[in-house]
């Protein structure tokens, strides 16, 4: 998030709900200083986040992500996450996401992304069997073309199912975060969570949960 952008934020916040702009509150500067922090501590009192100063937080209250953009960042933070041992469907890591359909030592791509679905906080329902990706398809669908960060993609006849990140070539090629794969070729058995891109080609079913 831009300094910048974010001070000329709190002061519109402010200004609409009421609360004292400190005095020489210059939001034309990069710098994170005391007035910048004094306001912070005022918006996220108001807001009933305890009053933290921090740039992050307010960040988050006035420009708050979405539902698919919580999942994207979640899928992104778990690259690298592997099988424990390979080819084997376990591992500490892994059983964490198997938890949320309890589909241990099985094939895990449906269950790393059930569970992204809800470490981002969602808690509506999921696909009737999440573990398994054909049920995936029918779900929430989209069209392909109106895909968004945190979207789920089912692969291959739904043999396999990731998370969008975002296009690489607009229509054409994703980039996509997928558990039980690996970073290059079409590995539906891969046994790590990775960065992957995929041709829209190769996606038979797109879905959106919330």
């Amino acid at each position: 998030m831009n300094t910048v952008r974010l001070k000329y934020a709190m002061r519109a916040y402010a200004r609409k709900h009421g609360l004292e702009v400190p005095k020489g509150y210059t939001p034309s500067s990069p710098v994170w200083g005391k007035g910048a922090k004094t306001l912070a501590w005022r918006i996220t009192g108001h807001a009933g986040r305890h009053e933290s100063t921090s740039a992050v937080v307010v960040a988050d209250i006035l420009f708050p992500k979405t539902l698919g953009q919580k999942i994207a960042e979640v899928a992104l933070s778990q690259r690298g996450v592997h099988e424990d041992p390979y080819g084997s469907n376990d591992g500490v890591r892994v059983r964490e996401y198997q938890k949320v359909t309890g589909a241990f030592k099985q094939a895990w791509c449906a269950s790393f992304v059930s569970w992204c679905v809800r470490r981002a906080g969602y808690n509506g329902p999921l696909p009737s069997s999440p573990a398994w990706v054909p049920s995936w398809a029918p779900f929430r669908p989209v069209a392909r073309r109106n895909l968004k960060p945190g979207d789920y993609v089912c692969l291959w006849h739904s043999g396999h199912i990731e998370v969008f990140i975002s296009w690489k070539i607009r229509y054409v090629l994703a980039n996509c975060v997928g558990g039980n794969t690996s970073p290059v070729g079409k590995n539906a058995n891969g046994g790590m969570v990775a960065s992957t891109t995929r041709y829209v080609t190769e996606m038979n079913a797109a879905g959106r949960v919330g």
